[in-house]
């Protein structure tokens, strides 16, 4: 997390969405939060720390498919699991790892706390919108990343299933072979006090793949 003083502004940083990168950059001008070790701190985190009064939150995001390939060949390098692509998202459904660096993008915060949201796939462009300089150094941390889809063809469906919310919540399309439109009739008994708007259900959408069992979060608007 990096924040600018100056321009009261705090950069969120979720990992593997090219957050060491800002951050080196970010920090030749702004200084890092005293007292904060964790880089990859949630907004309500933050908040519990300082006070946000005044400023302004800002992250990046990432298409979940490219984040989880992205994730995995980077703890794979790192010699931090040694899990086959699928073995791995299988031991992040049953909670094996327990990292926040393998938490969904809206863990770290959503998109109604925000008040601008860049995306890696058009990071040049929105980098100097939100921070108002150009992006001028290669990019870091960087890792190669084989074609683990290709080889190994049921993992979308399972990432589409582990990072559910993260497309719906950052409007990542998911491969329409994967999701199926689920008629949900709600009771007003069903919503608790005040009768919020947003009502999250754990659904299941049969695909015909072996991790049907895996449930997709169904976020519906009432």
């Amino acid at each position: 997390m990096i924040v600018d003083y100056t321009e009261k502004l705090v950069f969120i940083h979720i990992p593997k969405t090219a957050g060491t990168t800002i951050s080196l950059v970010l920090s030749m001008t702004c200084h890092s939060l005293a007292g904060f070790s964790n880089a990859h701190s949630s907004i309500s985190q933050i908040k519990q720390n300082m006070n946000t009064d005044g400023f302004k939150f800002v992250t990046f995001v990432r298409n979940p498919y490219d984040r989880f390939k992205s994730m995995y060949n980077f703890l794979l390098i790192k010699g931090m699991m040694h899990d086959t692509p699928v073995t791995f998202a299988l031991n992040l459904f049953q909670k094996k790892y327990q990292w926040n660096f393998t938490h969904p993008m809206s863990f770290f915060c959503k998109m109604k706390d925000l008040d601008d949201v860049g995306r890696v796939e058009t990071f040049e462009k929105d980098f100097q919108r939100i921070f108002n300089k150009p992006f001028e150094i290669p990019a870091k941390n960087k890792t190669e990343r084989a074609d683990i889809y290709t080889q190994f063809p049921q993992l979308r469906d399972m990432v589409a299933r582990l990072y559910y919310e993260d497309f719906i919540e950052f409007k990542y399309e998911i491969d329409t072979i994967i999701y199926k439109e689920i008629p949900v009739q709600w009771k007003e008994s069903d919503l608790e006090p005040p009768r919020t708007v947003e009502y999250i259900q754990s659904e299941y959408v049969q695909t015909g793949s072996i991790f049907d069992r895996i449930p997709l979060t169904k976020m519906v608007t009432r």
